[in-house]
C-alpha cells in the first residue's frame, strides 16, 4: 500500500492520560514475552485477545468490535495463505 504524507498526517492519534498509558504499559509488560499464535489463528489467540481487550478498554472501544476486527483479519486470504 502507498499512503501520501498528508494521509499519514491525518491519522488520529489518541492523547492518553497517565492512567491509560500505565494500563497499556502494564499489558505490554504482562505479555511482552508471550508467544503469539499465527495471524491466521488471531481470532482465538488468548494473548492477542488480552492485549486487544486492554487497548479496547483504554480507547473506549467495545470488545465485540475488536473481536470482530481480529476475526476478519484472521480470515483475510493473504493471511490464510
Amino acid at each position: 500500500m502507498n499512503f501520501s504524507l498528508d494521509a499519514i498526517r491525518s491519522i488520529p492519534v489518541p492523547e492518553l492520560t497517565d492512567q491509560q498509558a500505565r494500563t497499556l504499559a502494564d499489558a505490554f509488560d504482562t505479555y511482552a514475552e508471550a508467544e503469539l499464535l499465527t495471524l491466521a489463528d488471531a481470532a482465538s489467540d488468548p494473548v492477542r485477545i488480552a492485549v486487544d481487550e486492554a487497548v479496547a478498554e483504554v480507547l473506549g472501544i467495545s470488545n465485540d468490535a475488536i473481536a470482530q476486527a481480529r476475526f476478519e483479519l484472521s480470515r483475510e486470504p493473504s493471511v490464510q495463505g
